[in-house]
Parts: structure tokens; sequence; C-alpha cells
């Protein structure tokens, strides 16, 4: 029974942990979700580096399955790599023949560039 208890309270501890760290200086807005494997935000710069199986909404733009998104708080600017889905409602600019898989978006304009 103490050990049901004891059980109990540490799941019910780390939940509190992972809601805390889900209100950290990382969050990009209210109005944007995103989930990967690994998050580190660097103060400093004000980007927040979100790998690994990344899917990442924002406004009028949402990322599926990337390798990797930058966010830019400060320039408000969005660079995925390994792109393999995603949904913009505005103009693609795309290179000619697009290699990198790499999508930049600057957050409220109504143009992204794919290359």
């Amino acid at each position: 029974m103490k050990t049901l208890i004891f059980s109990s309270l540490l799941c019910f501890s780390l939940s509190s942990i992972a809601q805390a760290a889900a209100e950290s200086p990382a969050d990009t807005s209210k109005d944007s979700s995103y989930t990967c494997e690994k998050l580190v935000f660097n103060p400093e710069t004000q980007e927040l580096m979100l790998t690994g199986d990344v899917s990442f909404k924002m406004e009028n733009i949402e990322l599926k399955h990337a390798e990797k998104v930058v966010y830019n708080k400060r320039t408000r600017e969005i660079t995925a790599t390994g792109l393999n889905e995603f949904t913009f409602s505005g103009t693609i600019e795309m290179a000619k023949k697009p290699k990198n898989k790499r999508l930049s978006y600057k957050v409220g304009e109504q143009v992204a560039y794919l290359d």
C-alpha cells in the first residue's frame, strides 16, 4: 500500500514538473504548439531549437515530421530542415530544384521560402 501511494505521488510530482517546463521561457506564444524529441532554448539569442520528429504549429503555418526547427523569438523567423510535410496559408517561393528540404518563414508574412 505504501508503495502504491509513493508511486502515485511520484507520478503526480513528475507531471507537475513537466507542466512547469511547458510554461518556461522557451514557449513561443499561446497561439503555437510543438512536439519534438529534444528542445533547447538559448535565452541570450532567444532561439528555440527543436530536434527529432518535430511538429510545429503557429498562426498560418504547420510543419510536420521535420528533423529540426529553429524559431528565433526576437526576429520571429522560423527555419525548418529535413521537412517532410507542411501546410501554409500563403505563397510558397520554391527554388527550381529544392534539394535541402528547408523552409524559411518570418511570422506574420504571407510568403515562405522552400529550397
